[in-house]
C-alpha cells in the first residue's frame, strides 16, 4: 500500500479509535441519576441570561441539574443558519460549577411560522437538523437532551396535539441525533402531566426505543406532591411493559412545581414546604430526578399567582421555599438513600439515609395534619431538626414517637444504637417491582431478603415475607406467607429463600392488577420494621366479560404487551350447572383474542360468571400449572340505540358546539356490526377558539337510579372510534351524594373496539357529597359514557353500543 494510503488509514482509524472513546466516555462519565441520594435534584430556570450571582445561588441551594431551554426560533432566525451565542452564554456561566444540564430542544413558534407544531415533512426535517446542530455543538457534557415540551398541550403543539405528530418528530430528531453521537442521552416527551393514554399511545408507535429516560411534569395545583405517587407508579409500570427488551427506562420528573400566592391556595409556608417533599416523595416512588420549576419568579406580582413559582423573588432574593431546600440538602449532603420504612399508612413517610454508619431518617407526613409515628425497635436519644423547628426526641421502652408535620423532620440518631444501624444496612426494597421471570423477582427481591444487615440483628429475629393481593377487581388471586430464621446465615442458596422465589404467587398472578410485597422484620421483643412494595407482571393479561351478541356471552382475552398466551377458559356459571372450555393460544405480538359461549345467555351471566384461564407459568423451575379466576356480575344496560338515553353537550357556554344523536345500525366489524348502535355526530369549539366542552350519556332512569349489589369492577361499551383523541370517562355516585369519574382512553383509533373504564378511585376526580374520593356504601353509575374534547376543537363522528356495567361477583 503507498505511504500516503497506509497514513490515510491510520488517521482514519485514530479518528475512529476518539470517536468511540468519546462515545464511552460521554455515558460512563456522566451518568443518568440513580435515586441513591440528592444528586438528581435540579432546578428549571428560564431566565435570558444568568448572571454568576445566579449560579452561585442555584449551586448553594444544593441543585445538581439546571434545565433551560435551547429554543429553536432563536438559534434558528434563517433556514439553515444557526446562532448559538445566547445559549454558549447560559452554558458557559454554569460551566465547572458542578450542575449538569437538561437542554430543551423547542420552539413556541417555529422557523415556518406555523405556531409551534411540527407535523409536515419538511418541518420535521428541519427540526431534526437543529437537534443534530444542538447535540453536535454541546455533545460529551453529559446533557440531558429534552426532545420538546409540552407537545400534549395547544399552548407548546399548536392545532391538535396527538400522539402521531409528536413520535414522527421525535424519532427524525433521535435518528439524527444518533448519527453521529449514538452515546448522547436523550428524554422525553415532558407532557405536562401524567398522562397516562397519551404517553401509552405514544410508546405503542415506538417512542421508547429511541428514549434514554421518560419525563413528565406533574400537573401545577395545590396537591400534594405526594398525591401523584399511583399515576408515578402506572407509569414505570408501563414504561417496564412497554421497553424494548432488555432496556431499562427510569421516569423523571422532569418539571413540576407550586405557586406561593393565597389566589391558588398557596401560602409562602406550603411552598418551602413542597419543594422539601417533592424530591423526597419522588426518591421514594423510584422517580430518580426532580426539576423544581422554576428557579425565580417571572414577576412579584401579587395579582399574576402563575408567575410566583420561584424559589427567589424576580430579583433573585431567597424565598422560604429556597431556604427550605438549602437546609435540607444540606442536612443530608453525602448521605444515600436507602430505604422507605411502612409507617402503616400511605400518607405517611419515613425514609432512611446513611453516611458511613451514620444514620438520618426523614419523617413526615401528606395528610396536612400533624400526627405521631412510632417505630417501636429504636432506642437512645435522638435530634429533630425541620425548617421551622428543633426537637429533641428520647426513646421509651415501647420506642421511638416521632411527631409528623407538613415539613420534613430529619432525625438523627445521638450515639450508634444497634437498631438505628441496622436499618442504614437493611437493602431497599423498590417501591415499584415489575416481573415476568423468576430472575426479576430474585433481582427485586433478593437484596432486602438476604442483607448484610442481619449481622447486626439480634438473636432471634425473623423476616416475615408476604406476598398478597391488593386489587378488587373480581379475580381470585393467592397469597402467601413465609418466615426465615437464622437471618444472618441466610444466602441466595439457602433452601428457605430459594423456596420463595419457586412458589412467589406474584410471579403466577399475571392477570392485570397490582399485588403487595411485604417485608416485616420482627425483634425477639415483638417490635417490627416494614418495607412494602408494589409489584406488577411485564406481560399482564385481561378477561373481560362482554354483553351478549344474540344470546352468547363473548369473552375478550388480551395480552396487553403482546406476549403469547397458552392455555385454556373455563366458563361457567354461579349454580356450577353450565361449564364450556375453549382452548386460549395468541402468537407473538397478538394483543386479544374474542372467544365465544354459546351456553351462556344475558340472564345466566347476570347471576353471575366465573372464567378460569390455566396456562404454563415460564420462570419457574419446573412447568407448573396455575388457575386464574375471575368472579364478575356483569349488568346489561338498555340497549343504548332505543333505551332511552339522553345526550347532552356541556361546557364553557362561549365555546361552539354541535350534538346531533340518532338511532342507526352499527357500522361493520366487530360484534356490534348490524345490532342497533346510538350514531353521534359532534363538533366542540371552532378552528378559531377552543374550550371545555363534553357530551354527558345519561344512563335511563332506572338504570341510572339502581344501586350495584357488589363493588364496580368497570364500566364499558363498544365504541366505534373516529381518532379525533377525545377522552372517555364515567361518572357513578355513590349514597352520599358524591360523584366518581373514572377514566378511559382517549379515542385514537377507527373502527370498533371495546372500551373497559376502570372504577379505579387512584386516578379519578369527585365532587359533591362527602368529596373525599372514597366510595361510601354502594354505586349507581349515571353516566356511562363521557366524551371530553379535553380543551381542544374536535370534531367528528362516534357509535356506541352495548353498555355494560361489570360488579365483583359474590
Amino acid at each position: 500500500m503507498p505511504l500516503r494510503g497506509s497514513l490515510a488509514l491510520v488517521c482514519l482509524l485514530l479518528l475512529l479509535v476518539n470517536i468511540r472513546v468519546a462515545w464511552a466516555g460521554n455515558r460512563e462519565s456522566f451518568p443518568l441519576p440513580t435515586g441513591n441520594d440528592l444528586s438528581g435534584l435540579g432546578i428549571n430556570v428560564n431566565k435570558p441570561s444568568l448572571t454568576a450571582s445566579d449560579v452561585d445561588s442555584i449551586v448553594g441551594a444544593g441543585y445538581k441539574w439546571v434545565r433551560i431551554d435551547i429554543d429553536w426560533a432563536s438559534v434558528e432566525r434563517r433556514p439553515g443558519q444557526y446562532d448559538f451565542a445566547h445559549v454558549d452564554a447560559r452554558l458557559n456561566a454554569l460551566s465547572g460549577r458542578g450542575v449538569r444540564i437538561i437542554g430543551i430542544l423547542m420552539s413556541s413558534y417555529t422557523p415556518f411560522g406555523n405556531g409551534g407544531s411540527v407535523d409536515l415533512p419538511e418541518e420535521i426535517d428541519a427540526y431534526a437538523r437543529f437537534a443534530a446542530a444542538a447535540v453536535a455543538r454541546y455533545r460529551n457534557r453529559g446533557v440531558l437532551w429534552e426532545i420538546w415540551n409540552e407537545p400534549d398541550v395547544p399552548m407548546f403543539w399548536k392545532g391538535r396535539p396527538n400522539p402521531d405528530d409528536y413520535v414522527r418528530m421525535a424519532s427524525a430528531a433521535a435518528e439524527a441525533i444518533k448519527a453521529n453521537h449514538p452515546d448522547e442521552w436523550l428524554v422525553g416527551p415532558a407532557c405536562s402531566r401524567i398522562d397516562i393514554e397519551f404517553l401509552r399511545a405514544c410508546f405503542n408507535r415506538g417512542l421508547l426505543r429511541h428514549l434514554d429516560a421518560v419525563t413528565v411534569h406533574p400537573p401545577y395545583a395545590s396537591v400534594a406532591p405526594e398525591a401523584f405517587r399511583e399515576l408515578y407508579t402506572k407509569l414505570n409500570v408501563l414504561v417496564a411493559q412497554m421497553a424494548p427488551a432488555g432496556k431499562s427506562i427510569p421516569v423523571f420528573c422532569g418539571e413540576g412545581g407550586y405557586t406561593d400566592q393565597a389566589a391558588l391556595a398557596m401560602t409562602p409556608d406550603l411552598q418551602a414546604q413542597y419543594a422539601q417533599r417533592q424530591m423526597l416523595a419522588n426518591l421514594a416512588n423510584n422517580v430518580p430526578l426532580s426539576i423544581w420549576y422554576n428557579f425565580s419568579n417571572s414577576t412579584d406580582w401579587q395579582s399574576n399567582p402563575h408567575s410566583n413559582y420561584g424559589v427567589t423573588s424576580a430579583s433573585v432574593a431567597p424565598k422560604a421555599s429556597y431556604r427550605a431546600v438549602r437546609q435540607l440538602t444540606e442536612s443530608l449532603a453525602g448521605y444515600a438513600y436507602v430505604s422507605r420504612l411502612w409507617l402503616g399508612n400511605a400518607d405517611d413517610y419515613c425514609l432512611v439515609f446513611r453516611r458511613g454508619q451514620q444514620i438520618k431518617l426523614v419523617l413526615w407526613t401528606a395528610t396536612g395534619q400533624s400526627r405521631s409515628a412510632r417505630l417501636s425497635p429504636l432506642t437512645g436519644r435522638y435530634v429533630g431538626k425541620s425548617f421551622v423547628r428543633e426537637v429533641s426526641l428520647v426513646a421509651t421502652s415501647t420506642g421511638l414517637s416521632v411527631p409528623l408535620g407538613g415539613h420534613p423532620l430529619v432525625v438523627t440518631p445521638q450515639s450508634d444504637e444497634a437498631s438505628s444501624i441496622l436499618l442504614g444496612y437493611w437493602s431497599r426494597l423498590p417501591a415499584t417491582i415489575v416481573i415476568a421471570t423468576r430472575q426479576d423477582a430474585v433481582d427485586g427481591l433478593l437484596g432486602a431478603i438476604t442483607s448484610q444487615a442481619w449481622a447486626a440483628a439480634p438473636e432471634g429475629t425473623r423476616l416475615v415475607v408476604d406476598d398478597m393481593p391488593t386489587t378488587v377487581d373480581g379475580y381470585v388471586r393467592p397469597a402467601k406467607r413465609w418466615t426465615l430464621t437464622n437471618l444472618a446465615s441466610l444466602t441466595a442458596a439457602s433452601p428457605e429463600v430459594q423456596q420463595i422465589f419457586n412458589e412467589l404467587p406474584s410471579l403466577r398472578d399475571r392477570v392485570q392488577g397490582k399485588r403487595r410485597l411485604r417485608l416485616t422484620l420482627v425483634f425477639p421483643n415483638g417490635s417490627s420494621f416494614v418495607q412494602e412494595a408494589n409489584v406488577f407482571h411485564r406481560n399482564p393479561v385481561r378477561l373481560t366479560v362482554l354483553p351478549a351478541v344474540a344470546g352468547r356471552m363473548n369473552v375478550l382475552v388480551q395480552s396487553l404487551t403482546g406476549a403469547p398466551i397458552n392455555g385454556r377458559l373455563v366458563s361457567r356459571n354461579a349454580a356450577a350447572t353450565l361449564s364450556q372450555t375453549v382452548t386460549v393460544t395468541t402468537l407473538a405480538g397478538q394483543q386479544e383474542r374474542l372467544l365465544s359461549f354459546s351456553s351462556f345467555s344475558p340472564s345466566i351471566m347476570e347471576q353471575g360468571v366465573y372464567l378460569t384461564l390455566t396456562e404454563v407459568v415460564e420462570g419457574s423451575t419446573s412447568a407448573q400449572t396455575t388457575a386464574r379466576t375471575l368472579v364478575v356480575k356483569p349488568v346489561h344496560f338498555p340497549n343504548v340505540a332505543t333505551g332511552g338515553y339522553t345526550t347532552i353537550l356541556q361546557g364553557d357556554s362561549n365555546i361552539a358546539g354541535r350534538l346531533v344523536a340518532s338511532s342507526v345500525s352499527g357500522l361493520a366489524g366487530a360484534p356490534p356490526a348490524g345490532l342497533p348502535a346510538l350514531q353521534l355526530d359532534y363538533e366542540m369549539g371552532t378552528l378559531s377558539s377552543s374550550g371545555f366542552k363534553y357530551i354527558n350519556l345519561i344512563a335511563p332512569e332506572a338504570a341510572a337510579n339502581t344501586w350495584l349489589s357488589s363493588p364496580l369492577v368497570s364500566v364499558g361499551a363498544w365504541v366505534y372510534g373516529d381518532g379525533s383523541g377525545v377522552q372517555l370517562s364515567s361518572v357513578a355516585q355513590d349514597e352520599t351524594g358524591q360523584r366518581h369519574k373514572f377514566f378511559g382512553p382517549r379515542i385514537d383509533w377507527k373502527g370498533w373496539r371495546w372500551v373497559s373504564i376502570a372504577a379505579d378511585l387512584s386516578t379519578s376526580e369527585h365532587w359533591m357529597g362527602a368529596n373525599d374520593g372514597i366510595v361510601h356504601g354502594r354505586l349507581r353509575v349515571t353516566t356511562p359514557l363521557v366524551i371530553d374534547s379535553c380543551g381542544k376543537y374536535v370534531a367528528g363522528r362516534l357509535q356506541i353500543s352495548g353498555v355494560m356495567v361489570t360488579t365483583v361477583g359474590q
